[in-house]
């Protein structure tokens, strides 16, 4: 496994069973950094946005890369010591969101921090986006290195569906209380969406056995 660490401090980590843990809040979190919640990413395709606009909340749904999304699950139950969990899920895809609407919320901003860094690159120590606030989406259809993707040119407008993305997220559990799917459901995931990458996508030569042009890194 390894970190990913930006000059704002952004710290990225793969899913790793035997590094991470559960903690007391319910979060997933690093053992370096037992204090915070883990900062993660998954690519997929956009299937509903609404990262601009919400009666609730702000999410957006994907469909997960299905090389890497089962892996990525099973640790997450490795790590919460359980073998069925809930998502939440729209449209089919996985949903990735701000905290939800409760009601009880201070009158005033949307946003009760006005850290420059934090609103370029979410930290494991930055908060949780409130039910009202854009997820911050990035442009990253053009080469870019990962960690330095707080860079890129943001955009203020929804993504539209069959968009490729990579969204950053922290992952927590909590006791599920729906109808019950299977008698070893006990936990639900919640998905805390962080910030959103729109992606290129490949050509469709690509996608059936072209050989990919020679890339070319600047020092």
């Amino acid at each position: 496994m390894k970190d990913i660490d930006s000059c704002a401090g952004t710290k990225v980590q793969t899913i790793d069973f035997e590094s991470m843990f559960k903690d007391n809040n319910g979060s997933l979190a690093h053992c370096n950094y037992p204090n915070f919640p883990a900062i993660f990413f998954v690519v997929g395709i956009s299937v509903m946005s609404s990262t601009t606009e919400g009666e609730k909340q702000r999410q957006i749904a994907i469909l997960p890369c299905d090389l890497t999304w089962p892996r990525g699950v099973s640790l997450i139950g490795e790590i919460c010591h359980e073998k069925y969990l809930a998502f939440w899920t729209q449209n089919r895809g996985v949903s990735f969101s701000t905290l939800m609407k409760t009601g009880k919320e201070p009158s005033g901003n949307k946003s009760s921090g006005n850290n420059e860094d934090e609103e370029k690159a979410p930290t494991a120590t930055s908060r949780l986006l409130q039910w009202n606030e854009h997820i911050p989406t990035f442009d990253g259809k053009k080469l870019f290195c990962l960690e330095d993707y707080w860079k890129l040119p943001k955009i203020y407008k929804e993504v539209k569906n069959r968009t490729p993305v990579l969204v950053f997220f922290t992952a927590s559990a909590y006791e599920y209380k729906g109808k019950p799917h299977h008698k070893k459901l006990h936990k639900s995931t919640s998905m805390n969406a962080k910030a959103i990458i729109i992606l290129d996508n490949s050509p469709d030569n690509y996608q059936h056995g072209a050989k990919l042009p020679v890339t070319k890194y600047s020092d």
